[in-house]
């Protein structure tokens, strides 16, 4: 495991040394052409066979990605919104509506990707919506005993719905004033991702507060449950990382 999570983690650093060779190795500074400094790196350092080798790796770790997310969440989408309400469901009605929701998904990926500007912003994106819907309830799900089920809902939805209030909010009371002197026509998506950047941690501290609030208050009506491993066993929450032995090495 230690030597696992040290690997993982010196693998973190690669694109940051890139990114910083990139700043001291080329010349010209242009924010406009900042998302494909790794491109241009490589056009500028790399003999061509090896540059169209580069490209075409990088293509592929993108799709491979891309495919991935969307698999993953049409599958949840079966298997965690709708199995849970519908638990005799067939498994050619969950294949065809993993099929229906996976096109659904994808076309709503292709509009964000095609209104998006780069990559980076998208990622950022993606990972702050985590931010204010499943940090609190995760993490702090996981060491305090008292978080219950309708505390984490409250949490989730509630940062979620708090950020979009209030990344509109920020929108148009901030950003767009202030940032864009009342005119982002040319600039919607930078004001839209400004907005959003700024709202995060407002909707996350919510996000937060209602975990607590909320558990607290409906412990009488949904008692909290026991945390169990992918084996059903309790989790050990006095390690930290809260990692459990698998049944081999419980046996041993």
């Amino acid at each position: 495991m230690g030597i696992g999570t040290i690997a993982f983690e010196g693998n973190s650093f690669i694109p940051i040394v890139k990114g910083v060779s990139a700043l001291f190795r080329l010349d010209r500074v242009d924010p406009r052409i900042l998302p494909w400094r790794l491109i241009e790196m490589a056009m500028k350092f790399l003999p061509p066979v090896l540059t169209a080798v580069f490209i075409a790796a990088l293509a592929s770790a993108l799709m491979s990605t891309s495919d991935s997310s969307l698999l993953a969440g049409a599958t949840m989408f079966t298997q965690n919104l709708v199995k849970p309400f519908k638990p005799d469901i067939s498994d050619k009605s969950q294949l065809l509506l993993t099929r229906l929701s996976l096109m659904v998904s994808g076309a709503m990926a292709l509009a964000i990707a095609m209104f998006a500007q780069t990559v980076y912003e998208l990622a950022v994106l993606a990972n702050t919506s985590i931010l204010v819907g499943m940090v609190a309830p995760y993490m702090i799900g996981m060491y305090w005993k008292k978080a219950n089920h309708i505390g984490a809902l409250s949490s989730f939805i509630g940062g979620v719905v708090s950020w979009i209030v209030l990344a509109i909010y920020y929108y148009y009371s901030y950003v767009l004033p202030v940032g864009y002197d009342g005119d982002a026509s040319e600039y919607l998506w930078d004001a839209f991702f400004d907005s959003t950047m700024v709202s995060a941690f407002p909707a996350f501290l919510i996000s937060v507060v209602l975990l607590f609030v909320v558990s607290m208050l409906t412990q009488k009506i949904d008692k909290p449950k026991l945390l169990t491993d992918i084996y059903n066993k309790p989790v050990d929450t006095n390690n930290i990382f809260a990692w459990s032995k698998s049944p081999k090495e419980t046996e041993g």
